[in-house]
């Protein structure tokens, strides 16, 4: 794998402060705009596809299993978010430090991904959802609330028409491999 060592640390340690600062305190919905919604319902369905990766693990499921259901879930669906989220939400994002931690983000989950097609791993099973959920950690608490605050309500209809004329599959994944006891 080519991410750096010092990337995974980095992202890691500012995700956990972050995550770690909001569970002192009781934990309050984010209020998401109904053109950005749609984003915030995938990102719902990634933090399931996080939490299978570590039942999977805590339950012994074989690497191969778990490496399988990960390049399913890039194909149908994360891979396509991905795209949609730079071709639909980076032309609005003004500041260049959320858009350049949106790329990067995006191409370090995506390089995780493709290694386990040669090398399915535990530890790398393990990295890569503690990224996916952080990374979605950044884009609701961070990302959209920027965008929602600087952007017109005419701009955030005009990315809501562009999301609903994406598709995205909606294949299942027909061996539950989380739910063995």
């Amino acid at each position: 794998i080519k991410i750096r060592k010092a990337s995974v640390q980095a992202h890691c340690t500012a995700h956990d402060h972050v995550y770690f600062c909001s569970m002192v305190k009781e934990p309050t919905p984010i209020k998401r705009s109904a053109q950005l919604a749609a984003l915030s319902r995938e990102h719902h369905n990634s933090l399931l596809f996080c939490w299978k990766i570590k039942q999977g693990l805590g339950n012994g499921t074989d690497a191969v299993t778990l490496r399988d259901y990960i390049l399913w879930y890039w194909r149908h669906y994360m891979r396509s978010h991905f795209i949609q989220e730079e071709k639909i939400l980076l032309p609005y994002i003004a500041d260049p430090a959320l858009a350049s931690q949106l790329q990067q983000e995006h191409a370090d989950i995506k390089e995780l991904i493709l290694a386990l097609d040669n090398d399915p791993d535990n530890n790398l099973f393990s990295i890569l959802a503690l990224f996916v959920t952080n990374h979605i950690r950044f884009e609701e608490r961070w990302l959209f609330g920027y965008l929602e605050n600087i952007l017109s309500d005419d701009q955030l209809n005009t990315i809501a028409d562009k999301l609903s004329a994406t598709s995205h599959s909606d294949k299942e994944w027909a061996h539950p491999f989380w739910s063995r006891k």
